[in-house]
């Protein structure tokens, strides 16, 4: 069926199933209200614009099937106030900016799409609402928004467990290229013989500072490096310096610096154990629910 106009439905019900299922709507579509006391099929239909469920009742939702062909919504879908009894429906579409906010019916898809399996399309929809949640309706304390924010962007609200990995990695690197600095660490050339500095180019540093950070970063013990007690010159300032003694400028050198190495590779430690207990715990939850759905 193809619906040329304005399609609207508010407050009918619908006592026996009903089959909408490849139709296309090419203006709004509006069911505010409707009632659904059997199974509706919107099975490969395409809305042009935009579709209202408020208020709605369905028994068992809206019913998708890839084999048949996805529904598809080409503008805003607006579920707000609508009641699900079971939503069955492919998340690619109508997740993004198409599905208007609404806590009950984000509660909903996700706890209709964990009911049925799909636990996957259940995380990306529960990784949305959190999103949208922070943005649209953000917490009042400020303690409150940046946990919420770092959570997102660490672990994906414990949902993308290899955002911990991305974050490991990053770290990982970060950490390197602070022990690649001179005097950052010190090696033992031969068993038996005390640890030193060795001047190495950069190259050379930058891998055994790789190595050394990978062995920190997960707690392996090597007993061929360690961290010096030199500071972490972050920046240096060179800023003109008038003597009185030789009555001249000269150039005053001053080093920004920041944590001992010795220090900083306590901190990555920590950060290590951190990260890998969040990506275990994250990983956990994943994969035990995709296992239960096999």
């Amino acid at each position: 069926s193809k619906f040329r106009e304005k399609c609207w439905f508010p407050g009918v019900t619908f006592f026996q199933g009903a089959e909408f299922s490849h139709s296309e709507f090419f203006k709004e579509a509006n069911f505010n209200g409707a009632e659904f006391k059997k199974e509706v099929y919107f099975i490969g239909c395409s809305f042009k614009e935009e579709v209202q469920f408020n208020s709605g009742e369905m028994n068992l939702g809206i019913v998708d099937s890839a084999k048949d062909g996805n529904i598809k919504f080409n503008d805003i879908v607006n579920f707000t106030n609508a009641s699900f009894k079971l939503v069955n429906i492919d998340w690619n579409a109508v997740k993004g900016r198409r599905l208007i906010y609404s806590p009950n019916v984000y509660a909903s898809i996700i706890k209709s799409l964990n009911d049925l399996g799909r636990y996957r399309d259940a995380d990306d929809a529960y990784f949305e609402f959190r999103s949208r949640s922070r943005k649209e309706a953000p917490p009042k304390d400020w303690y409150s928004l940046v946990w919420e924010f770092i959570t997102e962007k660490s672990c994906g609200y414990g949902v993308k467990p290899f955002r911990v990995f991305q974050w490991w990695f990053g770290m990982v690197i970060i950490f390197s290229l602070f022990f690649s600095r001179k005097g950052a660490l010190q090696e033992r050339i031969q068993e038996n013989l005390p640890l030193k500095l060795v001047g190495k180019p950069f190259s050379n540093r930058f891998r055994d500072a790789v190595y050394f950070s990978i062995s920190t970063f997960t707690k392996i013990s090597l007993s061929n490096f360690a961290p010096t007690d030199n500071r972490l010159v972050v920046f240096t300032v060179k800023v003109p310096v008038y003597s009185f003694t030789e009555k001249k400028w000269n150039r005053g050198i001053f080093n920004i610096s920041f944590l001992t190495f010795r220090l900083l590779a306590l901190v990555e430690g920590i950060l290590g154990w951190m990260l890998m207990a969040l990506f275990l715990v994250c990983l956990g939850n994943v994969y035990i629910r995709y296992g239960k759905g096999k």
